[in-house]
This record gives structure tokens, sequence and C-alpha cells, in this order.
């Protein structure tokens, strides 16, 4: 075999070579990709669940600290339940 043709068969190897390495890293950019997707769905999912959190909390706050602020500053009680009655109009 000659030189010539050696270099043509070395280039040729190259080549090849260059093309499944341009493959399998377009496959593993895509799998990437698609796993990153993923997880900012699942983040988006979260900040929501997170937001629904802090909203029932301030929500939870609020009735808390008026309970507590009629309990401390005008001495209100909650009443007996039987004595609670009940007027329809």
């Amino acid at each position: 075999m000659s030189s010539y043709s050696q270099i043509i068969l070395l280039l040729l190897i190259l080549v090849l070579l260059s093309g499944t390495g341009l493959v399998y890293s377009q496959h593993q950019s895509r799998q990437l990709f698609i796993e990153l997707q993923g997880m900012q769905a699942h983040r988006d999912e979260l900040n929501i669940d997170w937001e629904l959190l802090k909203l029932e909390e301030s929500t939870l706050n609020t009735a808390l600290m008026v309970d507590q602020a009629a309990h401390d500053r005008l001495h209100m009680l909650l009443p007996d339940p039987a004595g609670v009655v009940y007027v329809r109009q």
C-alpha cells in the first residue's frame, strides 16, 4: 500500500470517528436539554406551591393576630356554644 492510500485511509477513519463523536455529543445534548426542561417544570411547580403556602401562612397569621388582639386588648372571649342564639330574617 502506498503512502498516499495510507493517508486517505487514515483521513477516512478520522472523518468517521469525528462523525460518530458529533452524533454522540448531539445525543447527549438533547438528553441533557430534556432533563433541564423537566427540572425547570418541577421548579415552577415548587414555586407555585411555595407561593400558595406563603399566602396561606399570611392568611392564618392575620386571623391569629386578630384573635390575639381581641383577646389581649379587648378582653374578648369565645362565647359558650350553648349560649349562642341564631336569629333568622
